[in-house]
């Protein structure tokens, strides 16, 4: 199991606990006010806070780690590897919960975070990405600056630890905000340290022997698409209707679900499937493709356009029959055609409106494609393209 893997497991275990946000407030109130007064000890002040939040020992349980006696530890770095990521990601999630607004609350956070992570073992850049998604662009340039600002040695800096601590914060991430700032850094960084750990994460794009928390995709495994000889072949002699009709007949009858998980790490591509029939789990499978061993992998979206082409249709026809009628009728003197011409333009703008417009605006559903050198190729659907797209990039480098 890869470390941001586990990140991102326990960061759904957060984001899906009764009280998770709760939590998530709690750790992000007592943490930064520990990086503001400098204290490597996080339960000052817990148990008034816990009062006004109104939890209970019951709900700080949370992934087989009471929370609250986590951050009642003396020392937290005595307290394990998993306590602290649980810790971190629901430090994370409190950013995401209560953003900071404007650039100097931006760097204020950063300056936090790098604090904690060198000085108190609590580290949340792990889980950012995950917790921020497009937001922690403006995070990773922050903590860029606290990195730039302690290889300086410049005023308020918060130190060389921080620095470090911020640098390997940089080379743990994915995202192209990291990669930029880690690029910028390159140039202009002067400690050989921070320039080391700069060069180990400039490699895969991600240090430390971790993964981006988005190249992890949840879907249902579904029939690979055929080759063109065979699609064709198929087609011609009515397999590939029998194809379908037995695909939906063991979904709709069966309630045959092949749910999946593809990760995509340093090495290639995993994809974990359970097989369900009638609801009830039959079989767990886990299948592993080496980069060098896959030939293509692409994203689908099916029929993306096929709403504004129907949209475009009913305009047409609406058009014609709409304006056809009000010329009939205005020729004729018949209000009653006049009205029916107008009903029917009014209904073809209608549609052109709703499928050209609105169903397209809507998250639809993608398909990932991976193409073996040799083997059947292998297909999953999944409804979040953005996370779709993410695997895509990751696996391309």
């Amino acid at each position: 199991m890869s470390g941001h893997r586990s990140v991102h497991a326990v960061f759904e275990q957060c984001r899906a606990h009764p009280r998770g946000d709760d939590l998530a407030r709690l750790v992000h109130v007592v943490a930064l006010a520990a990086a503001d007064e400098r204290r490597a000890r996080l339960g000052d002040g817990l148990q008034e806070i816990v009062a006004d939040a109104d939890l209970s020992p019951e709900d700080a349980q949370l992934a087989g780690t009471n929370v609250l006696q986590a951050l009642e530890a003396d020392d937290l770095a005595a307290a394990g590897g998993p306590t602290r990521m649980l810790l971190g990601c629901l430090l994370a999630r409190g950013v995401a919960l209560d953003p900071p607004a404007g650039a100097a609350a931006v760097r204020r956070l950063a300056e936090q975070l790098t604090w904690l992570s060198a000085h108190a073992c609590l580290d949340a850049t792990l889980a950012l990405d995950e917790a921020l998604e497009a937001d922690a662009a403006a995070v990773w340039e922050a903590i860029g600056a606290v990195v730039l600002d302690g290889d300086r040695a410049r005023e308020g800096s918060a130190g060389r630890a921080s620095s470090l601590a911020a640098a390997v914060a940089l080379c743990t991430s994915g995202s192209p905000a990291a990669r930029k700032a880690r690029e910028k850094l390159a140039a202009e960084a002067t400690d050989p340290s921070v320039r080391a750990l700069l060069a180990c994460g400039a490699g895969e794009g991600a240090g430390a022997g971790t993964e981006p928390a988005a190249a992890s995709v949840q879907g249902e495994i579904v029939p690979a698409p055929l080759r063109l000889p065979v699609l064709v072949l198929s087609a011609m002699t009515g397999v590939l209707l029998l194809r379908h009709l037995w695909y939906w007949l063991t979904r709709l009858v069966l309630r045959c679900r092949r749910p999946a998980e593809l990760r995509v790490e340093r090495s290639g591509v995993s994809l974990s499937c359970r097989i369900e029939l009638l609801g009830r789990p039959l079989r767990q499978t886990e299948t592993r493709f080496a980069r060098e061993s896959l030939a293509r992998a692409v994203r689908e979206i099916r029929y993306g356009r096929l709403g504004m082409y129907a949209g475009l249709v009913g305009l047409g026809l609406g058009t014609y029959l709409g304006v056809s009628l009000l010329t009939d009728g205005a020729r004729a003197g018949s209000p009653s055609l006049i009205a029916l011409g107008a009903a029917i333009f009014a209904l073809g703008l209608l549609l052109d409106l709703v499928l050209g417009v609105l169903l397209p605006a809507r998250p639809g559903q993608a398909r990932l494609v991976l193409v073996p050198r040799k083997g059947r190729p292998v297909a999953m659907r999944t409804r979040d393209a953005v996370a779709a797209e993410r695997a895509l990039r990751r696996l391309g480098g």
